[in-house]
């Protein structure tokens, strides 16, 4: 297998030519009131057992987006699920409601009630309930954080992985114009920066804390050029295990529209570190 490297940290691995085939399993209710919102599709590796298991949330600045987001035209988001089962993980592609309908305090409810549906039932498809990681895209990532570092969830996983994510609310709203703040910081956080804080993922990362694997676009919006790489060292202080790496040459949206294709870089990062991750 070919290797070649992203810097001079991180090795990143190609994937095998001749890879395993996955079966999706498609809207399955993690809370059972027949809610579109409250389903996850499945991807699931075939032939293989006790797989390692990711819960993918996607992003939208938390009003727009879903699991299967304009699937039929665009592959997203099912794309993240197929490569990775192919490569022996199995995926719970989730959607979540979205605001105006739910404000934040529903959206991380929501992915936390996923997050333990997937705990407790995966290993009926095969999954290994020992070898579980969370990982979210943009405003996905910043919800991923905050149910995978909360202590009833975070002691269940073995790592999360934050694709272009918020870790600071505070910086989000400062580093951003009125305009932003009035459409999207102020709806869904208020307009009190001493409740900021509270929404924020990097104020719950301990050294106990599972490890993170930190991805940002080379190319990413301008507040989280600021504020990610910040943090990531902050992160990585407090967690050797942690790793942060910059794309080059992608954009915010190339981290999920780019995943799984022909000489994507994302894919084999997010592979290598769940592998490197496993409970034997």
């Amino acid at each position: 297998m070919f290797v070649f490297y992203l810097n001079e940290q991180t090795p990143v691995f190609s994937f095998y030519k001749d890879l395993p085939k996955s079966v999706a399993i498609n809207d399955i209710s993690y809370i059972n009131d027949g809610r579109y919102k409250h389903q996850l599709d499945l991807y699931l590796p075939k032939y293989v057992d006790k797989f390692p298991v990711v819960i993918f949330v996607h992003g939208g600045y938390w009003r727009s987006g879903d699991r299967d987001y304009y699937q039929t035209f665009t592959g997203i988001h099912g794309n993240i699920g197929t490569t990775l089962a192919r490569q022996g993980i199995g995926t719970a592609v989730i959607s979540y409601k979205l605001y105006p309908e739910a404000g934040i305090d529903e959206q991380i409810s929501d992915v936390e009630l996923a997050s333990k549906w997937v705990i407790e039932n995966i290993s009926k498809y095969g999954g290994d309930a020992r070898n579980i990681f969370i990982v979210g895209h943009s405003a996905g990532g910043h919800l991923a954080s905050m149910v995978g570092l909360d202590p009833k969830i975070s002691g269940k996983l073995n790592g999360i992985i934050a694709m272009s994510s918020i870790f600071s609310i505070e910086d989000m709203a400062r580093d951003n114009d009125d305009e932003f703040n009035k459409d999207i910081s102020y709806k869904m956080f208020g307009n009190d920066p001493r409740n900021w804080k509270k929404y924020s993922p990097v104020t719950y990362y301990t050294p106990s804390s599972p490890a993170m694997m930190i991805l940002l676009a080379e190319k990413d919006f301008d507040y989280m050029l600021k504020q990610v790489p910040m943090y990531a060292d902050k992160i990585k202080n407090l967690n050797p295990n942690s790793e942060y790496v910059s794309i080059p040459h992608y954009i915010h949206s190339d981290m999920v529209a780019k995943f799984g294709k022909k000489d994507d870089l994302v894919a084999p990062i997010v592979t290598s570190f769940i592998k490197r991750h496993i409970r034997k």
